[in-house]
């Protein structure tokens, strides 16, 4: 049975510097404090996530179309998929632009790596216990 239930609050500097990213989006995602909260229910998942910016729910099933927001607010459509017990991967497509957006989170102990548009954070402190 896949476990991914818990609360990952960032590790501070764990945003990494990715490949054609500027410094301006790597200190953004250093500074909005994110702490995502994953619920699972079978194949079904809620993941609340609380930054400085905002908070926002998202409800999904693997394998099922869903709609949301990019952190930026541009309404997203697309899927996630579980690719291992500790990893859920989603592909989605901005409905402005049609830009493809692929982000990952994958619980590793009590840390979580997380992974959208090139940029990496380790958070720390997962899963809730």
């Amino acid at each position: 049975m896949v476990h991914l239930n818990g609360i990952g609050p960032p590790a501070g500097q764990g945003t990494s510097p990715a490949k054609g990213v500027d410094a301006v989006r790597r200190q953004l995602a250093r500074n909005i404090s994110l702490h995502v909260t994953i619920k699972q229910d079978g194949e079904r998942f809620t993941v609340f996530e609380k930054s400085k910016l905002r908070s926002k729910e998202l409800t999904w099933t693997s394998g099922e179309e869903v709609e949301g927001e990019d952190p930026d607010g541009t309404k997203i459509k697309g899927t996630f998929t579980l690719e291992a017990p500790n990893k859920y991967v989603g592909q989605f497509q901005r409905m402005s632009d049609g830009k493809q957006i692929k982000i990952s989170r994958e619980v590793d102990g009590d840390k979580m790596l997380q992974e959208q548009d090139g940029l990496v954070e380790l958070m720390s402190g997962y899963p809730d216990t």
